[in-house]
């Protein structure tokens, strides 16, 4: 009798579509409804004729092809996906609580993370990926591109370089990073014409949960709802298959479905928020003023707030002050990973934020991130 037990992931609509699949090696059967998938990372492409770099996958695979793992700082937790290089800011106040679930398979990588706070996010995931951003619940609105985005609405988006996301307070969130050459030759095959012109033309847009994008969501809500079968059924090549072929299916019948609305990554409002970032994050030590800014950005107050309004949901003031917070948190990690280096002066690295009031300083440190500095340099790394 074969070592791996009779399991099965059996998808609660028993849709005749649902297909089983049996491998010589176990009787495994995978049930998924036809609609389903997410988005994540994975290294870049080495050639053309081969879409998932073989070689990163072998030293990937020496490890779980499904993992789990919990984060109490935001900026650690952006450091959690596979493949991923990510950078995660803490925007709403209270202690960091980050849990992810990173699925690898062979041509799509499945995410499912989930955050109690608000968080500005950016970056990159593995060259000639697609990325499909589906909120499975969330508390309250995020911002893309200088305008709400409001639940359930799905992003989907090229994966070499991710537009800055504001998420909302609490969000759980599954992301799908598809190879997009393996999409595009399956919807050639299959003559799905439109899906292919959407596909190889592919800007930031932004999907309403139609019939065909709740089918994806219900698909991969089902996928995660039994960790360690999945984890095991991931290890046999039948398996990744079969799933990987139902999640590409659902996912040319989203783009097919719904032309989704255009998206500007950098909006003038957004360029001259971030023009105003830099400034600050520049001079951090000399703290420049409002006025500072809007004479080296070039616009009035009036315009800068609501550049920031837009873009962020903040005032310039507040979101400025958010960044440099979160600016000595990660000096503050650093610093505790070289602690053994000689001592680490707290005020020192404030200051080189621009906060010069300790007792301020502190008291706002604590109100963003749940914990005073010390116990951020204190508490061992994740």
């Amino acid at each position: 009798m074969s070592a791996f037990p009779a399991c099965r992931l059996v998808c609660p609509c028993k849709s005749p579509l649902c297909r089983p699949v049996k491998r010589a090696c176990g009787p495994i059967e995978i049930h998924l409804s036809a609609g389903g998938a997410s988005l994540l990372n994975i290294p870049p492409n080495p050639s053309a004729t081969e879409p998932f770099p073989s070689q990163a996958r072998q030293q990937d695979h020496a490890r779980s092809r499904v993992t789990t793992v919990r984060s109490s700082d935001a900026g650690e937790h952006a450091g959690k996906a596979r493949g991923w290089t990510m950078e995660f800011a803490q925007l709403s106040a209270g202690r960091f609580d980050g849990r992810l679930v990173d699925v690898q398979l062979d041509r799509l990588q499945i995410l499912r993370d989930v955050a109690n706070a608000a968080l500005a996010k950016r970056g990159r995931v593995w060259d000639g990926a697609v990325l499909f951003n589906l909120p499975m619940n969330a508390e309250g609105d995020g911002r893309f591109a200088g305008r709400p985005l409001t639940f359930p609405a799905c992003l989907v988006s090229d994966g070499r370089e991710l537009p800055e996301l504001c998420t909302p307070r609490s969000l759980d969130l599954a992301c799908i990073a598809a190879d997009r050459q393996w999409l595009l030759e399956m919807a050639e095959t299959q003559g799905r014409d439109l899906a292919f012109r959407r596909l190889r033309t592919l800007r930031p847009r932004l999907y309403d949960c139609t019939p065909e994008m709740m089918r994806l969501k219900d698909a991969i809500a089902n996928i995660f709802e039994n960790l360690p079968f999945l984890s095991r059924a991931m290890d046999q090549d039948g398996s990744r298959s079969a799933l990987e072929s139902e999640i590409a299916d659902l996912l040319l019948d989203a783009l097919v479905a719904d032309e989704g609305e255009p998206l500007h990554a950098t909006p003038p409002q957004k360029k001259v928020a971030d023009k105003a970032r830099s400034f600050v994050l520049d001079h951090a030590e000399g703290q420049p003023t409002v006025d500072d800014i809007c004479r080296h950005v070039g616009v009035s107050r009036r315009k800068l707030q609501n550049c920031f309004q837009d873009s962020f949901g903040f005032s310039p003031t507040q979101f400025l002050r958010i960044t440099r917070l979160n600016g000595v948190r990660r000096d503050l990690r650093a610093a505790r990973e070289t602690a053994a280096a000689g001592p680490v002066s707290i005020g020192d690295i404030a200051a080189r934020w621009g906060f010069w009031h300790w007792s301020r300083f502190s008291s706002e440190y604590r109100a963003l991130f749940g914990e005073l500095p010390s116990e951020t340099l204190r508490r061992p790394r994740a």
